[in-house]
Formats: structure tokens, C-alpha cells, sequence
């Protein structure tokens, strides 16, 4: 069975009735306890789980450009010569070549991705054994290849200094000094002299001296700078000048990046060319051939509960052949989609960022995929008359129940302790509402023991099972889960004469005409009921 058929199967329409027979085959315990409408509502999903193993192109337009050194000149004459016969491209048929000059100190290549259609009959792919080679060939285009006198230096290989005071003059006067070698001292402005620190440029001391208790103060000559307030500059030696930094006293100052030598002087080595005097270009696509797989989930439609993704992928299982969807062999395209793989095949390129006419461009598609549909609808328990959901993953195939809700959990809270308590002494305070009580209690222990007793619990029983309880809210919940209990019970336990006693006979017999209705609702009194109601008779 190919991937479409297995979908198609997969996607057939789930009613309440397939709901209420996949239950009662599969999942009978369950069932046994639920009542579902044959018009209930059935909302669905559909899961799609693909995958997707494709090969990809991606190509790049490259700009190799380097210095063309006369020793070169022959070597790029294999790209250059003969380019009216190449046209709009050529074969690298030398790639070790195109690899010398890519690794040549000076060159450099610009890379542009190729996003657009570019025409496979002028760049087809190699093909290799019915699939794509890893390796492709090397197009270079000759009308964008070629070697010029570089255009900074028109081919005299030297361009002007471009030190901002050289200028191309290689040597000058120092500017800072005028070309005398020295300036002014920065310490004392030329001067030759700076105030003396210990007077403060007064040329005087004080100091205060106290007599009889009393301050006085004491003038003094500075015996520093002995009344002058100055004393001669340390740094220029009382000159007023030191040597000029920026020339280091030569008045001169000599350019450090160009040359001096009278052929050159002023002149630097261009920095296009290195001296080349030409530059070359070739301009080449390349081509990368990929091989990947690409994993995607899509829903369709919707449940009103949702379900873990981890629970759906459990049910996942691609291990049927994965089919050829597309193939693009240099424009000759083959298309074998299916009308479900053509949708994800759709959603694969957009996920992968792929194209079936631009880079990165689609080369061959090979898919796998399964629809996992998922139901939900609404049953009453019929014991606790309660309405909840029950969703089933993969329906058809292996189906597992999902109850978001527990219908037979129950939570001991402060007021079911206070009916506990409440229903206790009720034996002693209330004594005909707990007999009536205990009464129900038996009644539906009863019926329960009689649906059950003939392996098989009918819709009808059920029906008449859960008109009769109505709700077990005045129930405690030790006493629920005993229902549920019995409900859930592989064996029942045997019936004693505690389980019939009843406030009064007339109470039981209405009890056992009850049975006996249950016993005909499904049209078929099976003979193990009639035994279990002759038993609770004679208990």
C-alpha cells in the first residue's frame, strides 16, 4: 500500500458509532462505564507527520581580483584568450590554477550568493550515476575576466606618499622649530629663569616666633634665590632653548613611509597593484550540492482539549519506502506528488527555505508521511451521570484514549468530610433518611453485580442503570469508590445476606422488580441474570 492510500484510509470519516464500536472492541472496561450519544458532536484532527529527504544547489557568483605579476601573465592567458569563442561562460577546465591565484598574498575574492533563476542550459549540473555529483564543474564568465594597468597607479606601480605632510616631498623643514632645530624651553617659556618655589617669586621668608607667649613675625631674605625670587632653569641651562622633539634638532624631518632615492622620490609602493603595475579579474560561479532531511508536523482542524506532542509522536512510525515526489535533472522537471505530498512538499520548501525555480535551488525530493487523525467527543458516566471528554489518538490504526479529566477520581475536601460525619450520625439522629439512603446504596450495588453478570453490559442497561441513580452526590467517597470499584472489578466479590438486607421486604422486592427490568431492557433476559435474581431472593 503506497503513502496516499495508507492517508487516505487514515483520513475516512469518524462518527459517535465508530467512537461507541472502537470502544466497546478495544477498550470494553472503559466503555462499560460510558453513555454516548449516537449523535454526539465528534470534533477531529488530523495530524501530518512527514519527512522529507531532498538534495539541494546553492551557487555563488565570486570576484577573484590580484595583482598580475609579469611571471603570471602567461598562466592567465588560459582565461583570457580565445573569449570571443567562450561567449557568455566557459569551463574552468584548470582549477588548480584558478587556485594559485586565489592564494596569492594580495588577492582577494568578493562572494555573492545567487538568489535568482539562473538558466540551466547555460549552467547545467553533472550528473553522476543517475544523481547529482557532489563535485561540479567551475564557470567563468570571459567578458568579466580580464587584466587592465591598475587605475591608482596607471601601471607605473608607484602612487604619490600619502603622508599628510610629506606630500611627496620626502624631506622638509620642520614647521614646529622653523627649521632652526630648537624652541623655546617649555619650562620657563624661554625665559631662562623660574620662580623660586621655597619664596613663592617673593625673594623673602616668614616664619613666626613667640615670645613671652606673644606670636611675632620674622622677615627674611630667601636664601634660595638669594632676594631675586628666580633661579636659573635646570632644563635649558638658563638658554631659554631646547632641542626641537619633532626633527630632534636636524630642522629637517624625513619621511618614514616613502622613498628617497631620486627615481622614486616622494613615491610609495601602490597599494592596489604591490608594484604589479596590472590588475586581474575573473569572475566564476561555483556550485555546493547538499543532501539533507527535513522533519515537519502539521495539524488540521481542531480539538477543543490539547493533546501533548509527545503523546501523538509516540504513534509516529515512518518506516514504510520513502517515494520520489520531484526531480529537477537541468530543467527537465519530473513531478510525482501526490494530493498530500504536494501540500507538504509545499510546506517543506517554505520550512527549508527552498525554491523549485531560484537558489537555494530544489534538485530531487524523496517523502515519507502518515496522517495520525485525532477525535474528541463528550460521554456521561453512568454512574456519576457527569459529562467529560475523551480524545483518541490514531483512530484507525492504534488507537490510544486520552481523558484529560479523571470521571472516577474523587478528592476527600472538607465537605465530603462533613458528609461523612454528617451521614454517621445521621444513624442515630436521622434514622429513616440514612435507612433510605443505605437502601440506594444496595440498589446500586446490586444492579451493578446484575449488568455485569453476563460479561456483556448493554447500552440499555446502562441507560436504565443511570436514569435509576440520577447522581451519586449524596454518596460518600469511600462509598463511590466502591462503585467504581465493582465497575472496575475483573471478578465481583460473593453476595451476602448484608448486601439484600433492606429497611423492609417490600423495599426489596421493588429492588429485585427493578433487577428484572434492567435484566429485559436489552431484549435478552441472559440466564445468568435470572440465577443472580434468584439468589438475591433467597439471601
Amino acid at each position: 500500500m503506497n503513502l496516499l492510500s495508507k492517508a487516505q484510509n487514515q483520513l475516512k470519516e469518524i462518527n459517535a458509532k465508530d467512537i461507541k464500536l472502537l470502544l466497546k472492541n478495544r477498550y470494553p472496561n472503559e466503555y462499560s462505564k460510558m453513555l454516548i450519544d449516537d449523535n454526539a458532536i465528534v470534533k477531529r484532527k488530523d495530524y501530518y507527520a512527514s519527512q522529507l529527504e531532498y538534495t539541494k544547489a546553492e551557487r555563488k557568483f565570486n570576484t577573484l581580483v590580484f595583482p598580475l605579476e609579469e611571471k603570471y601573465e602567461n598562466q592567465f592567458r588560459v582565461f583570457t584568450d580565445g573569449a570571443e569563442r567562450f561567449q557568455e561562460q566557459a569551463v574552468v577546465k584548470d582549477e588548480s590554477l584558478l587556485k594559485n591565484f586565489k592564494n596569492l598574498e594580495h588577492a582577494k575574492v568578493e562572494e555573492q550568493t545567487v538568489n535568482t533563476h539562473l538558466d540551466l542550459s547555460l549552467f547545467p549540473f553533472d550528473i553522476e550515476r543517475d544523481s547529482f555529483a557532489q563535485k561540479q564543474p567551475i564557470f567563468f564568465f570571459p567578458k568579466q575576466t580580464f587584466s587592465e594597468a591598475c587605475p591608482d597607479c596607471n601601471g607605473y606601480k608607484y602612487v604619490t606618499c600619502k603622508d599628510k605632510e610629506c606630500k611627496g616631498r620626502h624631506e622638509w623643514k620642520c614647521n614646529k622649530c622653523n627649521g632652526s632645530g630648537e624652541v623655546a624651553c617649555p619650562r620657563c617659556n624661554g625665559s631662562g629663569k623660574n620662580r623660586c618655589s621655597r619664596c613663592d617669586g617673593k625673594g623673602r621668608t616668614e616664619k613666626t616666633e613667640y615670645r613671652n607667649g606673644k606670636p611675632y613675625t620674622i622677615r627674611e631674605q630667601c636664601s634660595r634665590c638669594a632676594g631675586n625670587g628666580e633661579i636659573p632653569c635646570s632644563k635649558c641651562k638658563c638658554s631659554g632653548k631646547v632641542r626641537c622633539d619633532k626633527c630632534g634638532g636636524d630642522g629637517i624631518i624625513t619621511c618614514e613611509h616613502c622613498y628617497g632615492d631620486p627615481h622614486r622620490r616622494g613615491m610609495i609602493d601602490c597599494p592596489r597593484c604591490h608594484t604589479a603595475g596590472r590588475i586581474a579579474q575573473i569572475k566564476y560561479l561555483t556550485t555546493k550540492i547538499s543532501n539533507h532531511k527535513s522533519d515537519l508536523s502539521t495539524e488540521i482542524g481542531s480539538t477543543t482539549t490539547v493533546v501533548k506532542r509527545e503523546a501523538i509522536h509516540k504513534h509516529v512510525s515512518l518506516k514504510s519506502q520513502n517515494e520520489l515526489i520531484y526531480e529537477n535533472i537541468n530543467g527537465s522537471i519530473k513531478k510525482l506528488t501526490d494530493s498530500i505530498s504536494k501540500t507538504l512538499l509545499i510546506k517543506h520548501e517554505e520550512n527549508s527555505k527552498l525554491s523549485e525555480v531560484n537558489y537555494p535551488l530544489l534538485l530531487k525530493a524523496y517523502i515519507n508521511y502518515q496522517v495520525i487523525p485525532i477525535v474528541e467527543i463528550e460521554y456521561k458516566h453512568f454512574l456519576t451521570n457527569e459529562i467529560h471528554k475523551l480524545i483518541i489518538i490514531d483512530f484507525w490504526d492504534n488507537p490510544e484514549l486520552v481523558m484529560p479529566t479523571n470521571a472516577e477520581k474523587v478528592s476527600l475536601d472538607i465537605k465530603s468530610a462533613f458528609k461523612y460525619i454528617s451521614n454517621t450520625f445521621s444513624k442515630w439522629f436521622n434514622t429513616e433518611a440514612y435507612k433510605k439512603k443505605e437502601d440506594k446504596r444496595k440498589e446500586i450495588k446490586l444492579m451493578i453485580y446484575l449488568i455485569k453478570a453476563d460479561g456483556v453490559i448493554a447500552e440499555e442497561e446502562k441507560q436504565f442503570l443511570s436514569s435509576k441513580i440520577t447522581s451519586l452526590a449524596n454518596f460518600t467517597n469511600s462509598e463511590k469508590k466502591e462503585f467504581f470499584k465493582l465497575m472496575n472489578a475483573k471478578t465481583l466479590p460473593k453476595l451476602t445476606n448484608k448486601d439484600v438486607a433492606f429497611s423492609s421486604e417490600e423495599t426489596k422486592l421493588e429492588v429485585i422488580k427493578t433487577l428484572e427490568k434492567i435484566a429485559n431492557s436489552d431484549g435478552d433476559f441472559d440466564i445468568s441474570e435470572q440465577m443472580l435474581i434468584e439468589e438475591i431472593k433467597k439471601l
